[in-house]
């Protein structure tokens, strides 16, 4: 319940500031046109920040990391494939 007004306020809310708002990136001659930037951008943060937060696997899984789960693997496969 608190993740996505916490997300919208420190990591949307600021891209779009930097982009629409006459910010940073305004400045530098970014365009744009259908709102993709900022939702880009934020995901790539988040995911960067997430990934950090985690952390890196730890030596167990890096020496033996079979999937847990076909079904869901094959799942997986065929979203990306479709989409």
């Amino acid at each position: 319940m608190l993740f996505v007004p916490l997300w919208s306020l420190f990591v949307y809310s600021v891209n779009a500031f930097m982009l629409w708002g006459g910010g940073w990136l305004a400045q530098m001659g970014v365009v744009d046109y259908s709102g993709g930037y900022v939702i880009h951008v934020a995901a790539g943060i988040s995911g960067f920040v997430g990934a950090a937060v985690i952390g890196p696997r730890t030596l167990k899984d890096q020496q033996d990391f079979k999937p847990n789960n076909i079904l869901l693997a094959a799942v997986g496969a065929g979203i990306l494939w479709l989409g």
